[in-house]
Order: structure tokens, then sequence, then C-alpha cells
């Protein structure tokens, strides 16, 4: 009996611990309007020491009257890093000496920091790592927050080898596109009307679906089926109609394929709804129907969908209303299908590149085609490509890149000025720094 109750007793402690922290739990998701920012970034290096300012934005009721939040700045460096002095905030009921951080109104932050620069801090990011204090218990933040990356050294640089920097390509292999109809029914009816197929987004969903299914480089990945009743009348009729709805758009769809005498390898998933109070809320709320608070105020009162018909029924003026505006809405049926756009595979694109008949890709296509060859000349030729063709700063940059390796500087030089000036691009500012040392 002794060890039962402690073990009640050790639950019931954990209990307490995990309601403790809970309150502040929430505060690890950083809401809209919570802005952090380094100045400089990147940070610069004069007479080997490293000043920077960071500045944040708290947004109105975020932050736990009786929380403390300790902000470390972090530079992390290949081999190691370095934690900077720390910021702490406090709520404004927490027993500490801190800025205080105002629930209501939130509040704005800054905080000064120098150190000393090591060359291995050349290539960095700078974090802000958040570890929030609430009675007694350290809540750490999942992950730390990037404040800023890299470090200008210029002088450094007469000191070490000047090393270059390339600029990355945004190629992305699959994209993917949604497309959405919906077929609406007549009150009690789950035939499909011939008038609904007619509409520009049934042709549209319908094409899309049909260039998909026949296309080399696409694949249908979701098509998906969500069948509804509107909530009056009886709860059985709903659920049946609800399905025999989602089973004829099922069969329209498997129909589409068919009579276009095009193999979809799709499975398609239908949901149904039998009463769809949810649509219809917002239905209401969207509205501007006289009386929409009242209606609002009935469905937040009664959870029983019988209860909830009733009542809105008794309304008698408002619930003509509602069978005019609302209901005839909520009896439909919703198609949704997401289509990848599958892009050129690392082969495809060498060879491309080695046949001289990439002119056709994109800009992000040709950058990420040129880091698939190990020919640097034909490297440099395709960055030189991507920068005329779509006066792309990365291209040039990169183009650059090379040459410096190379130590042709001349033509680095000349690369370098196709970017105008005023693109404040930090890796393009470091190669032109190490185009002037060279």
């Amino acid at each position: 009996m002794k060890m039962k109750g402690l073990k009640l007793s050790i639950i019931a402690l954990a209990g307490l611990i995990m309601a403790g922290c809970g309150g502040v739990e929430k505060m690890k998701e950083l809401p809209e309007g919570f802005t952090l920012k380094v100045t400089p970034n990147p940070v610069e290096v004069h007479a080997n020491k490293v000043k920077a300012t960071f500045e944040g934005t708290i947004p109105p009721k975020y932050f736990n009257k009786k929380a403390i939040v300790e902000i470390t700045p972090v530079v992390v460096y290949k081999g190691g890093e370095l934690a900077l002095p720390s910021k702490i905030l406090q709520g404004e009921d927490a027993q500490a000496n801190n800025q205080v951080i105002n629930y209501e109104a939130g509040g704005t932050w800054k905080h000064d920091v120098e150190y000393d620069y090591k060359d291995e801090m050349f290539n960095c990011e700078i974090e802000l790592r958040f570890v929030i204090t609430y009675k007694d218990k350290q809540v750490p933040f999942d992950a730390p927050q990037k404040a800023g990356i890299g470090t200008m050294a210029t002088y450094k640089l007469v000191d070490i080898d000047p090393k270059p920097v390339m600029l990355s390509d945004k190629f992305v292999r699959v994209t993917s596109e949604e497309k959405e109809a919906q077929i609406n029914f007549v009150i009690q009816k789950a035939d499909i009307r011939k008038s609904e197929l007619t509409k520009d987004e049934i042709k549209m969903l319908n094409d899309f679906l049909l260039d998909a299914a026949q296309a080399k480089d696409k694949e249908i990945k979701e098509l998906k089926i969500s069948a509804y009743a509107s909530p009056d009348g009886p709860e059985k009729l709903n659920d049946e109609l609800s399905q025999d709805r989602g089973k004829n758009t099922d069969k329209y769809l498997a129909d589409v394929f068919k009579k276009a005498k095009v193999q979809a390898e799709v499975t398609t998933a239908v949901e149904f709804t039998a009463e769809d109070w949810d649509g219809f809320q917002k239905a209401v709320q969207e509205s501007d129907i006289e009386d929409k608070e009242l209606i609002l105020r009935v469905l937040s009162m009664y959870s029983d969908p019988v209860v909830r018909e009733k009542e809105i029924k008794n309304l008698s003026k408002v619930y003509k209303v509602l069978a005019e505006k609302i209901l005839p809405q909520l009896r439909r049926s919703k198609m949704i299908a997401k289509v990848d756009l599958v892009g050129y595979s690392d082969d495809t694109l060498r060879y491309m590149v080695e046949n001289n008949t990439y002119d056709s890709l994109n800009v992000e296509e040709m950058l990420y085609a040129a880091t698939l060859v190990n020919d640097v000349n034909k490297k440099i030729e395709v960055y030189m490509k991507a920068g005329e063709k779509f006066n792309c700063a990365r291209g040039y940059n990169n183009v650059a890149y090379y040459h410096i390796l190379n130590n042709n500087i001349a033509a680095a030089k000349a690369a370098l000025e196709k970017i105008p000036t005023d693109q404040k691009i930090a890796a393009v500012t470091n190669n032109r720094g190490c185009v002037a040392l060279l």
C-alpha cells in the first residue's frame, strides 16, 4: 500500500510539473510579427574585433507574464562555436531585474555584442538560442533561430589566401500544382446535372488531369473527392446523399479518363460528410444576411445536430433566407487534384550540357546543370550563358569564382563588372575583394 501511494505521488508530481511548463510551451512557436535581425549582416571585422547589434520585435499577447527568456547569440563556424553574452527579457510579473516585455502590448529589444575575430569565422552562421525559465523550470526552444551569415573581413585577406565564394542554384526537381472544382446538387438529389459539367472550373480540372495523365514529365499525385450534404433534413438521408454524391462524382472522373481513352494510374480518395455544419457556419459567417449573429449563437449553444436544426427552423424568417442563400451551396462534392511536374534528371542535364543542347533550360536548371560537369571550362561557359540570357548575378559571380581559382584575374573582374553595383550580394562583394587583392 505504501508503494502504491508513492507511485501515485510521483504521478501527481509529474502532472504538476507538466502543467507548470505547459503555459510557456506555446512560446516556443514564434507567432506572426516576431522578428529578429542582426546589424550589420554579414558582420564586419575592424581591428580584429567584431561588433554587432541584435534587435527583435515581440508581438502582443505572446510573452508569458511570469516567464524569463534568455537569448544567447552564438557564432557557429567550422570546428567550433562561440557563445556571446546573453540578453535576458522577462514578463511583467516575473521576479527579476531584466527588461520587461508587456503581455498585452509586446515590445522591442536590442542587444550589442563585441567579440574577437578568428580566421575560422570567415564562413560562419550566427544563431540565437532561446531558453525560457518558468517556475524554476527551464524550457529550451527546439531549434535555434538563424540571425546572420558570414563575416566581412576583407582586410584580413591580406594575410591569408583570398577565398572566392560561389552562389547556389534554387533548382527543384519536383514541383507541385493543385486545382479544384465543385459540383453542386439539387436538394435531396445525388445525380449530376449536365449544366454542372459545362462550368469552366470543371473543364479546367478535366484538362489538367488529362494533360497530367498523358505527359511524360507529370504525375497525378493525389485525386480526392469530398462529398457533402447540407445539415437540413434527416441524418440518415443526408448520410446516403453524401455517399451517393461522392460515388457519382468518382464515376464521373473515371468516365473523363475513359472517354478520352487515357489510362490514369491513380486511386481516388472519397470522403463523405453527412451534415456539413462546419461549412454551414463558415458560409453564414462570410454572408451578409440579417441575424447571422443569432444563427451563430444557436450553433455555439447546441452541439446536437437535431437540436441545432430544430432551433434554426424555429427562426422562420431567418430559415427562409438560409434555405435560399446558404444551404444550396453546401450540397456539393469538391474535387481536388494534385499534380507533380518532374524536372530533368541529372543524367539528362549532364548530357544536355556536354552536347551543347542546354539553351532551352530555365535559369535554375542551367545553374544546377553547371554543377554536374567536371570540366571547369564547360562550367564557366554554362554560368556565363545563365548570366547573359537571364541577366543573372549568380551566373556571373560563379564565372568569377572559377576564374579566381584559375588565377585569371582579368576575366574574373570582367565577369563581376557585369553585375550592377547596387545589387548588394555578400558573395559578389567578397569576390570583388579577392580580385582587388590579387
